[in-house]
């Protein structure tokens, strides 16, 4: 598998494709009460890299990046939002979305401000928080549990045998490498993975965890080939 092919497009980025700004939700039972995670056994850069990537992918703007800071901006799309949070002089607000980032031992930990501002970068920034009790709070959330999540994937099947192939979020193979033991075994771009070693996968991870495994050992792959089902027998390569 290629690990990094797909962090920026299998995290679930809702907060990235379109906050919303109006609706209300429960608290999130966080010690702040913002959006926070701790990401396990990382840095601060490989946090910081992953989330960049990810924000820059979804159309926002790096605005300042330290290492304690990052900040990330994008012109809203939501028309509702405007009408309840532009002002005279700037009818579309802006969302900023700022990660806090605090270095513990052998973990990170983040936390989030979600802020939609209108008149950004003059002297008369308005600034409406939806850090807290907001579902955008929540799906911010939700990005950093996803996040966490594939983080610990990526660090997991680091050391794995790999067969040499990238995939979608729909598990469909976008990339097989050359010279790589898929690319012998007869995989293409275009191939659907349904099972491995004949248990069915619902997801990219689950993908991961089960295709990734002992350097030298063999798996079978079911894969749907323009509706038709094949099975393919590949040897694990190296990490």
């Amino acid at each position: 598998m290629n690990q990094r092919r797909y962090s920026a497009t299998v995290l679930v980025l809702i907060w990235l494709t379109g906050l919303a700004g109006c609706a209300t939700a429960p608290s999130l039972s966080t010690p702040t009460g913002r959006p926070e995670v701790i990401f396990e056994n990382t840095t601060v850069s490989e946090v910081k890299d992953l989330v960049t990537n990810a924000a820059i992918s979804w159309g926002y703007s790096a605005k300042s990046v330290t290492d304690y800071v990052a900040v990330y901006e994008k012109r809203s799309d939501n028309a509702l939002a405007s009408a309840l949070l532009g002002s005279q002089y700037d009818s579309t607000p802006v969302w900023r979305v700022t990660f806090n980032y605090v270095s513990l031992a052998n973990a990170v930990r983040v936390v989030a401000d979600i802020h939609a501002v209108t008149n950004p970068g003059s002297a008369f920034e308005r600034i409406t928080d939806f850090s807290r009790n907001s579902q955008d709070a929540n799906n911010v959330q939700k990005f950093l549990e996803n996040a966490k999540e594939e983080m610990a994937t990526r660090k997991l099947v680091a050391k794995r045998g790999k067969v040499g192939i990238g995939i979608d979020e729909n598990l469909k193979v976008i990339q097989v490498f050359s010279g790589s033991p898929a690319e012998a075994a007869g995989v293409l771009v275009g191939d659907r993975i349904v099972e491995v070693d004949g248990v069915r996968v619902l997801n990219n991870r689950e993908a991961t965890l089960q295709i990734t495994g002992e350097p030298g050992s063999s798996l079978e792959l079911k894969v749907d080939r323009n509706g038709t089902a094949r099975v393919v027998n590949i040897v694990r390569g190296q990490p």
